[in-house]
C-alpha cells in the first residue's frame, strides 16, 4: 500500500493534500458563498426597483453565486499554501486567453444547440418566439453577464480550487480530471427533476470542462463552455437548465408540447437524457484524443511557484 501511495502523490505529499481534505474544503466553500449569496441577493431588488418582475427574479438567481467568487478568492489570499491558485485563474495558465475563451464559448453553445436540436427534430418540445422584443436585448446582456458570474462560482470551486489542489497532491492528471466532478455532481443531487441518469449526466459535463482546463490549459475555456451551456438554455430557449426553469427568456417552453424521449426529459430537460449521455462522452473522447495528440503538457502553477516539493 506505502509504495501505491508514493506512486499516485506527488513528491513532499501530506495529508493536507488529501482529495477528501479539499473536497470538504470545497463543500464549505459552496455553503459558505451561498450563504452570503442569499443575504446579497436581498439588494437586488432594491437595486433593480420597477423593472420586470421576471427579470428581477432570474438576476436574483444568478448574481447571488458572486459571493462564491469572494469566498474562495479570499480564502487562496489568507491560506498562503493556495496562493499559487490565484494565478490559474488569470493569466497563470497559458491558454487563459480570448481565443480559449471564446472557443469554450463556441463547444458549449454547439454542444446545446445539438441537444436541443434533437427535442426540436423530434418534436418532443415547442418553443414560443413570439413575445421577443428589442427592448429585451439590453436585460439578456445583463444576464449574460450575471450567468457567467454563477458558472464561474462553480467553475472557480471545481475547475478551480479543486482541480488545482489535486494536481499539486497527485502525480496522474486523471485525479483532477475525474475527482473534482465528483462535488461538481453533489451540487446538483438537490436539483427539481433529478435522478441517476441526470447526476450521470451532470458528472460527464464536469468531466468534459476538466479535460478543457487540462488539455487547452485553460480555466477561462471552461468558464466560457459553462456560461455558454446555461445561457443558451435558460435564457434563449427558457428551458430547465438543471431542472431550474427561470422567467426570463427569448423563447417560452410550450409545456402542453412537452413528452419524455430519448432527447428530452420533461422534469429535468436536455441534461436528462441518454442522448446527452451519448453526445458528453463522445465530446470527452474527443478532447482526450486531441489532447493526447497535439496538446502541450499543462502549467504546472506548484512546481513554477516552487511548491510541489
Amino acid at each position: 500500500m506505502k509504495d501505491f501511495l508514493q506512486r499516485i502523490h506527488r513528491e513532499g505529499f501530506t495529508w493536507r493534500d488529501s482529495l477528501f481534505i479539499h473536497g470538504l474544503l470545497t463543500v464549505v466553500l459552496m455553503l459558505i458563498g451561498s450563504i452570503l449569496g442569499a443575504i446579497f441577493s436581498f439588494l437586488i431588488p432594491v437595486i433593480m426597483a420597477g423593472q420586470d418582475p421576471d427579470l428581477i427574479e432570474s438576476l436574483i438567481f444568478y448574481a447571488s453565486f458572486l459571493m462564491i467568487w469572494v469566498a474562495v478568492i479570499l480564502f487562496c489570499v489568507i491560506v498562503k499554501s493556495n496562493r499559487p491558485i490565484l494565478s490559474s485563474f488569470w493569466r497563470g495558465l497559458k491558454g487563459n486567453t480570448a481565443p480559449k475563451y471564446l472557443l469554450g464559448l463556441l463547444i458549449g453553445f454547439g454542444l446545446n444547440a445539438a441537444s436541443i436540436g434533437g427535442a426540436l427534430l423530434h418534436h418532443d418540445i415547442r418553443i414560443d418566439w413570439s413575445h421577443f422584443t428589442a427592448g429585451m436585448i439590453g436585460p439578456l446582456i445583463l444576464l449574460a453577464v450575471c450567468v457567467a458570474i454563477q458558472c464561474g462560482a462553480e467553475e472557480i470551486l471545481c475547475r478551480g480550487y479543486y482541480f488545482q489542489r489535486l494536481r499539486k497532491g497527485y502525480r496522474n492528471p486523471a485525479f483532477a480530471v475525474l475527482i473534482n466532478p465528483i462535488v461538481f455532481t453533489l451540487w446538483h443531487c438537490f436539483n427539481k427533476g433529478i435522478s441517476a441518469q441526470a447526476l450521470l449526466n451532470i458528472f460527464l459535463i464536469g468531466v468534459l470542462m476538466s479535460e478543457m482546463v487540462l488539455y487547452f490549459d485553460s480555466f477561462w475555456s471552461a468558464i466560457a463552455f459553462h456560461s455558454a451551456w446555461n445561457f443558451s438554455q435558460n435564457c434563449i430557449f427558457g428551458l430547465p437548465n438543471s431542472g431550474n426553469i427561470l422567467p426570463y427568456s427569448i423563447g417560452k417552453l410550450d409545456t402542453a408540447t412537452v413528452r419524455d424521449s430519448f432527447f428530452y426529459n420533461a422534469a429535468f430537460g436536455v441534461e436528462n437524457t441518454w442522448f446527452s449521455t451519448l453526445l458528453f462522452t463522445a465530446g470527452i473522447v474527443v478532447l482526450f484524443l486531441f489532447g493526447r495528440k497535439f496538446a502541450k503538457a499543462p502549467t504546472d502553477i506548484w512546481a513554477e511557484k516552487g511548491t510541489a516539493k
